[in-house]
């Protein structure tokens, strides 16, 4: 599973946060209000794995990257034992 994670900054009415999107599963969405006791790079882990345990996602691996133009990362998901190659 792929989930992408996108920072939103503070409107008048709501403050900062990360936006979690998988493609597919159960739970599609999760909206997370900024942890500024996180780096940036935390928040997005932090989302990600929000949604990921919301579509039974809790035991697998994550591999992370940012995109180039910076506030948008990817979050790939794969089970233990396919990204070890453990049988």
């Amino acid at each position: 599973m792929t989930i992408t994670t996108r920072y939103h900054g503070p409107t008048e009415t709501r403050g900062s946060r990360i936006v979690a999107t998988a493609a597919a599963g159960p739970r599609r969405r999760f909206t997370m209000a900024y942890d500024y006791s996180l780096d940036p790079a935390g928040n997005h882990e932090a989302a990600a794995w929000m949604l990921a345990g919301l579509n039974g996602l809790e035991n697998h691996l994550m591999l992370s990257g940012q995109a180039p133009r910076g506030g948008v990362c990817a979050h790939f998901f794969a089970p233990a034992n396919e990204a070890t190659g453990a049988a």
